[in-house]
């Protein structure tokens, strides 16, 4: 009998493991993505765009902002490719396993756009009422 890693899952894993069963089309964010990429990049790169306009000009902004998009999306891949292996699907499923044909519509579709009005707000005060 072989040995059997013991795994520890945390929020994260649960993030990725319930919008790894369904995706909406092929359209919409798993809620771990969507989480990771609103954070790590849309919010910088408001925040880039906010408070360097005045210092350096618009298609540097830009440039800086794709790169720090690039850059966060190498950096999920990466993440993605060593934390989310085969054999810790399949132990997190063994653990769960009434959450493997479990439908997560609500999570995927409303989280991404509660992130997605949340980053206009956050644009909307930055570049309107910070001023």
């Amino acid at each position: 009998m072989g040995f059997r890693r013991k795994y520890k899952f945390s929020i994260i894993d649960h993030l990725y493991y319930t919008g790894s069963i369904r995706r909406i089309h092929n359209r919409w964010f798993m809620p771990l993505e969507a989480i990771f990429f609103c954070v790590f990049s849309v919010f910088p790169s408001l925040l880039i765009m906010r408070f360097l306009y005045l210092v350096i000009p618009s298609w540097l902004l830009s440039a800086l902002s794709v790169g720090w998009v690039w850059a966060t999306v190498e950096v999920y891949s990466k993440i993605e490719k060593k934390y989310f292996t085969k054999a810790r699907e399949r132990a997190y499923y063994r653990r769960y396993p009434e959450r493997k044909d479990k439908n997560y519509f609500w999570l995927q579709l409303l989280l991404p756009l509660c992130l997605y009005s949340i980053v206009l707000g956050i644009s909307l005060w930055l570049f309107l009422v910070c001023q």
